[in-house]
């Protein structure tokens, strides 16, 4: 299980979080940095801990990815926009990079609890990887999470030891996905409420006509065209959907009280029904340790020293440009599972 399988498969865990009450953070510049690392942990849990510099390295990984992607669509001040009663900075901090640590350490108790510790080659390449990292980082980039090289190395040590949990908890798990489960589709769709128009529409795409301006100047629904999976679609317009040819436009399909047209612009989404592979085989994997996971969690706190979380924050800024945690880990580990 690489990297990115193993963030994607993070959830949202019914953690009861200990708020613990401790200081040492000052301000400089946009920047916030701890100001007494050396035994502060911003989270813990029974017998795993995360260091203030650790954190550091997974906010400054975040901050710099999102600076770089939103600087290049050109939007401005997208820490403060609006996500689900959040600001975007406040949602990426309090709901993903939170269930991120809180799963890590979890993960990491179990892991210790079951006996699982890394050998010494696994050690040896997340020391390498974290050479490899830390060698990268520029002097701002440096001063922003005050880490060292162990602490990266400290940080790889504990991914690599969540992962082992999970290879463990998925052990023996085969899982055979037919093409027909894991296609992905691309289609246009054209809706109407009026079966007349339905039908003379139909007449004129089998003419050769040209769906797209139909569906601009007659179709009910915002969107044109679709990339869907199965199960993704009412079942009476995927039965028709999925057997269509790259091309062809359905009959009048009647559902719902609306009559549909359907245009398949490609019956097999080749890098679209990959990740959808890998999408079905995440689930499957997710079915056999979530459950484990979350009975573990039920009775195992993680707790947070309160006035350090709450002074990590995000800025805008180009100075950091180095986003490659993951990516480096990835590197060294990934042909060692």
């Amino acid at each position: 299980m690489n990297k990115r399988l193993f963030k994607q498969l993070l959830i949202s865990f019914l953690i009861g979080v200990l708020v613990l009450s401790l200081s040492g953070c000052q301000r400089i510049g946009n920047f916030y940095f701890s100001t007494s690392l050396t035994d502060t942990y911003l989270a813990a849990g029974h017998k795993t801990s995360l260091t203030t510099r650790e954190a550091n390295l997974i906010f400054m990984d975040y901050q710099t990815r999102y600076n770089a992607y939103y600087s290049r669509s050109g939007i401005e001040n997208f820490w403060e926009l609006p996500v689900s009663g959040y600001t975007f900075s406040d949602y990426l901090k309090e709901k993903r990079i939170k269930e991120e640590i809180c799963l890590l350490l979890l993960l990491n108790d179990m892991a210790k609890d079951s006996g699982i510790t890394l050998d010494e080659t696994e050690k040896r390449l997340c020391g390498q990887a974290a050479k490899t990292y830390y060698s990268g980082l520029n002097e701002i980039e440096r001063a922003y999470c005050q880490a060292q090289e162990s602490d990266v190395a400290s940080l790889y040590e504990k991914y690599r030891t969540a992962q082992k949990l999970l290879y463990q908890l998925t052990d023996g798990i085969y899982l055979e996905i037919s093409d027909n489960d894991k296609r992905v589709i691309s289609i246009q769709i054209l809706s109407t409420d009026n079966l007349d128009l339905a039908n003379q529409l139909h007449e004129q795409l089998q003419a050769g006509g040209d769906f797209v301006q139909a569906a601009r100047e007659h179709s009910l629904l915002s969107k044109i065209e679709y990339q869907v999976s199965r199960g993704m679609l009412n079942p009476a317009l995927e039965e028709i959907a999925f057997y269509l040819a790259d091309g062809e436009v359905s009959e009048v399909i009647a559902t719902d009280g609306r009559y549909f047209l359907i245009r398949c612009v490609e019956d097999f989404d080749e890098e679209l029904s990959i990740a959808n592979e890998e999408e079905i085989y995440r689930q499957s994997l997710y079915e056999q340790w979530g459950p484990i996971v979350e009975e573990y969690a039920a009775g195992h706190k993680i707790s947070f020293q309160f006035d350090l979380w709450s002074e990590m924050t995000f800025t805008m800024t180009s100075a950091m440009t180095n986003a490659n945690l993951f990516d480096v880990y990835d590197q060294y580990l990934k042909t060692n599972e």
